[in-house]
């Protein structure tokens, strides 16, 4: 059964560092905390992260046996994005990019009538 503070449908990203991942997407992204977990050694090893009414989770490489890795370390180039609606993309693009994030693209409009950029995070993962 579906949890309520669940989507129907949610991403989940392997990652390095759930720590670092967890900041990035806060900061950047306006994500907010909703749970985690952490392991023997009270690193974390999961974190669930809501936006709105959506949710991913980030999960430690190789937490619990699990065998993904994240694009940093496959070396290769994710076929799955995070496509996040916002408010205005230039205004959560500006202060990202002069804070260092990777830009993959600038803001623009696009043919079927959205403004997007594209965004690189610490684990490979591209927005947009």
């Amino acid at each position: 059964m579906k949890p309520e503070q669940m989507s129907w449908i949610s991403a989940s990203l392997t990652v390095l560092d759930v720590q670092k991942a967890l900041d990035f997407y806060c900061k950047h992204f306006h994500f907010a905390l909703m749970d985690k977990a952490e392991d023997e050694s009270n690193q974390l090893v999961y974190a669930g992260l809501s936006y709105r009414d959506q949710v991913i989770m980030l999960m430690k490489q190789g937490a619990y046996q699990i065998a993904t890795q994240s694009p940093q370390t496959s070396k290769i180039l994710s076929p799955v994005s995070l496509y996040v609606y916002c408010d205005d993309v230039d205004k959560l693009f500006q202060p990202a990019t002069a804070q260092g994030v990777e830009v993959v693209m600038p803001p623009q409009d696009m043919f079927w009538g959205d403004r997007m950029a594209k965004l690189m995070d610490l684990d490979g993962y591209h927005s947009g």
